[in-house]
């Protein structure tokens, strides 16, 4: 689903149920220097109003979550990783949304045939038709290089503003991703107008 702080579809359960995943992911599996509180993480970021693109599993948990923000206003490639920028300017316009906050249970992580498995490859569509609906025409991402890497397998079309830096123990990349024809066809594997049929 897509929930927004006010939507009446972001409760305090699903809230903390998902900085709970955030922290096991972020804090207990990668060893990130996050903020973490009672084994649940959270930044100054999930104050900005953001969309939330979170799924539930077969026993109605949520098992993989992803944070998008206009570039318009606070976003953490500007604001906290400028560096991954190289220089370039930071796109800040209406049709260019940052994703960030990506994670996935334990048991849906395990990679596919593209590096995948089936949860994230759901949320990737997931991401394209909300951009679709919503006049979005690029998305920018700070991740791994094995992220980007599976990423780039699937066939989606994304771009670098310029080399990893190593930031903690973890090399790490800002992305741009288009949304456009090739991206739509690595996902759906079908023309264009199949995404915008219908927003998950």
């Amino acid at each position: 689903m897509l929930a927004q702080h006010g939507d009446g579809r972001l409760n305090e359960q699903t809230v903390a149920e998902m900085y709970r995943l955030r922290h096991a992911v972020f804090h207990d599996r990668l060893g990130w220097d996050v903020t973490s509180d009672n084994g649940m993480e959270y930044d100054e970021f999930d104050n900005c109003k953001p969309v939330y693109l979170l799924v539930r599993g077969e026993n109605n948990e949520i098992e993989g979550c992803w944070r998008m923000l206009p570039t318009m206003g606070p976003n953490m490639l500007r604001d906290v990783f400028p560096q991954l920028l190289h220089g370039k300017p930071m796109p800040q316009q209406p049709d260019v949304w940052e994703l960030s906050r990506f994670a996935v249970a334990t048991n849906n992580a395990e990679v596919g045939g593209f590096g995948f498995s089936e949860l994230p490859m759901r949320m990737m569509q997931m991401l394209f038709r909300f951009a679709k609906k919503n006049g979005i025409n690029q998305y920018v991402t700070v991740t791994s290089v094995s992220v980007e890497r599976m990423i780039r397998k699937v066939g989606v079309n994304i771009g670098r503003f310029g080399p990893p830096i190593k930031i903690g123990k973890v090399s790490t990349v800002a992305c741009t991703i288009e949304i456009d024809s090739i991206t739509e066809f690595a996902l759906f594997g079908t023309l264009p107008e199949h995404a915008s049929r219908e927003v998950a």
